[in-house]
Formats: C-alpha cells, structure tokens, sequence
C-alpha cells in the first residue's frame, strides 16, 4: 500500500485486515490511524510525511522506518520478523512502547540515539541498540531475548513508580537513573 496524498487529516483503516508493505511518501501528507490495531505482513516505512500511530499495537513483521514524522499514540510498535538482518529506524522520533519478538531473527535499532516514552520489551530473539543513549521513560524487559547493548548508555527517566528493569542474562553497558520515577531491579 503506498500513501501519497499531499493533504493532511487522512484517515487509514485497515478495518481488521492485515497489509504487506506499507509505505507513507506523500511530501506534506498527514495521515492518523483510526484502528486500534493494526498489523503489516512486511514492511512499515515513513518515507515523507507525519503519521499518528495506532494507539493499541502495530504489528510489522519486517522493517518498521521512519524518515521523517511520526507521533505515537499511546501505543506499542511489535516487530516480528522470523528472519535476519532486520531494522527499525526512528530519525528522531520517539515511540511509545517497542517490543520485539523476532523468533529466530534479529532487528537493529540503527539510531545512534533513541528514545521511548514508554517501555523496551525483548521477548524473544536478539535487538541490538546504538553506541548513543536510549531514553527509556517506563520499564525495561529484556528478560526473554538477547540484547546487545553496543557498548551505549541506558537512561531510564521514568516520573512513574511501579517501574521495573529486567535485564534477564544480558550484561548492560553504561546505565543512568535519572527521574523522579521507582523502579525495582529483576535479576542480576
């Protein structure tokens, strides 16, 4: 599917039903999810324009790029690839909550420096980080997957109590807390 409209204030439904590649590259579109879910069987991709995301979960099982704007919602981008050499790219911008589940497959945050508003989830495969700082502004659980830190610095800046870091097996590199938040520390 490919979104080119020049226009703001578009709405995008996919109505329950999934999509393969999505790509936005309207110069000036602005386009709003107005599902609550809404899944990609392959690639997700901001070429040009702004788009506000789901507020439930987008699923993408490929890549998920982002070029120039997009505006989170509230809710949680999963990648699901089963494949190597995946990536998720955010130039910029922030997410609320991201989650991987790769089984058997990797993505690669290709941002020297990140920053989610909300929680890092790995589930299960591997996600490798920048050499930079990603801001983590709720909890972290990498509990179920692996992690490569690449030697980059975790902040996590949280103003919520009830926060948690569970770095599972994996070994952290540089860490700072830093917020008016509460976490409790799982694990080793």
């Amino acid at each position: 599917l490919v979104f080119d409209a020049t226009n703001t204030g578009n709405d995008v439904t996919f109505g329950g039903s999934d999509a393969a590649t999505v790509l936005f590259s309207g110069a000036g579109g602005g386009w709003v999810f107005s599902d609550v879910n809404a899944t990609t069987t392959s690639s997700f991709t901001v070429a040009t324009g702004s788009v506000t995301l789901p507020t439930g979960v987008l699923t993408v099982v490929d890549d998920f790029v982002v070029k120039d704007t997009v505006s989170p919602a509230g809710g949680t981008v999963l990648v699901t690839s089963i494949t190597g050499g995946n990536v998720v790219t955010l130039s910029g911008n922030d997410l609320e909550n991201l989650t991987s589940e790769a089984v058997g497959g990797d993505y690669t945050l290709t941002d020297v420096s990140a920053s989610l508003l909300g929680s890092l989830t790995v589930a299960t495969g591997t996600f490798t980080v920048g050499t930079g700082t990603l801001s983590i502004g709720d909890s972290f659980d990498v509990s179920g997957g692996i992690f490569n830190n690449s030697s980059g610095t975790l902040l996590f800046n949280s103003a919520d109590t009830g926060e948690f870091i569970d770095p599972g097996t994996n070994e952290l590199y540089n860490v700072t807390i830093s917020g008016t938040g509460g976490w409790t520390m799982a694990g080793s």
